[in-house]
């Protein structure tokens, strides 16, 4: 079933040691032109967005602490940043995570709409999928950023730029049901000692670190009152994917970056890094998750990403009602009459 909305009519009848790992452009990405994107935008909060709807920002909750503006269709050159577009609103799906006015973290999901206040000529929208995104499925990790691209291999450092950039590898969806227990075991994967190591779902042998590394990285999310605890994926909804490893032959003979670990683990992945909190899981051409949390701080040795997932219930009607009323404020146009589809 096909859920369209026809934005002629006002009255719409369908229905980031521990640096913030959660705020994530993509580690061994090429740049890419916007042209090729025009549904995406660069948030002036260090992060990536996804135009679902005209004036509508899909993005991660994280995302929208001081959020004031976006930038949409950004050239290719780091002096033009785009066309800047204040946001008006900020919408969070509160009712699902705080039913009774009290915080439930199982509840939670790393998801926010912003509402802009103009849609510029040549910019789109993408569908929003409420569907389980198939395990297995490859995507293409995109998003603005400054991540370890591919024109800095040699330099051996991070760009630190914001420019649009997409993987040059895929990432895999490798699990939607338990993805709380293989990030678990991913961020583990150096600490058999710890008393929360296990190895049945992210398996493999990997050099050790010392118990006061790992109970850092443990308790530097796991503990409640760390700033990026509500973040952590939950079962059943959030979304794990396994980043792939980059091709031997991108390196050239000047760099220093080891391929591999003492157990010939790959140890450089295509990632999303900070500036792509928020950007968008596409699949079939519709958005399935926003990208919320890393297993590793550094992206470019990332082996697994999380991204929230849209599939607890009320959350896609949430979303639809969220356009809905975004909607019914603005006039339309020529720019925005085309009908938002929401497949089912």
């Amino acid at each position: 079933m096909k859920m369209n909305i026809k934005i002629e009519s006002v009255a719409l009848s369908v229905c980031t040691l521990f640096v913030s790992i959660s705020s994530q452009a993509v580690s061994f990405g090429e740049e890419t032109s916007a042209k090729e994107y025009p549904y995406l935008a660069a948030i002036d909060s260090a992060c990536t967005g996804t135009l679902i709807a005209p004036y509508t920002i899909l993005t991660a909750e994280h995302c929208t602490k001081n959020a004031s503006k976006v930038y949409l269709l950004t050239n290719d050159i780091p002096s033009d940043i785009g066309i800047e577009v204040a946001v008006v609103n900020v919408y969070k799906p509160d009712h699902i995570s705080s039913p009774n006015g009290n915080f439930d973290i199982n509840h939670f999901d790393d998801v926010a709409i912003l509402e802009i206040a103009s849609m510029p000529e040549g910019v789109t929208w993408l569908p929003v999928s409420s569907k389980r995104i198939p395990d297995g499925a490859n995507f293409r990790p995109i998003g603005y950023g400054f991540g370890f691209g591919v024109s800095s291999l040699d330099e051996n450092k991070l760009t630190r730029r914001e420019i649009l950039r997409k993987g040059i590898e895929e990432s895999t969806v490798v699990t939607t049901t338990q993805c709380d227990d293989y990030y678990r075991e991913a961020l583990l994967r150096k600490c058999e000692q710890h008393p929360q190591y296990s190895n049945q779902l992210f398996a493999g042998q990997y050099p050790q670190e010392s118990e006061v590394y790992c109970d850092v990285q443990y308790s530097g999310l796991y503990s409640t009152t760390s700033r990026d605890y509500q973040y952590l994926p939950k079962a059943g909804h959030s979304i794990c994917a396994d980043n792939h490893n980059v091709n031997e032959s991108l390196f050239s003979h000047k760099s220093k970056r080891p391929l591999a670990d003492d157990f010939g683990n790959p140890i450089n992945f295509v990632s999303t890094c900070p500036g792509d909190s928020g950007s968008p899981l596409i699949y079939d051409g519709k958005v399935y998750g926003v990208a919320s949390i890393n297993v590793d701080a550094d992206c470019d040795t990332n082996p697994v990403s999380s991204y929230a997932g849209l599939t607890r219930p009320g959350l896609f009607p949430w979303i639809v009602d969220t356009v809905k009323t975004i909607q019914s404020k603005h006039q339309p146009n020529s720019q925005n009459n085309r009908a938002i589809v929401f497949p089912n």
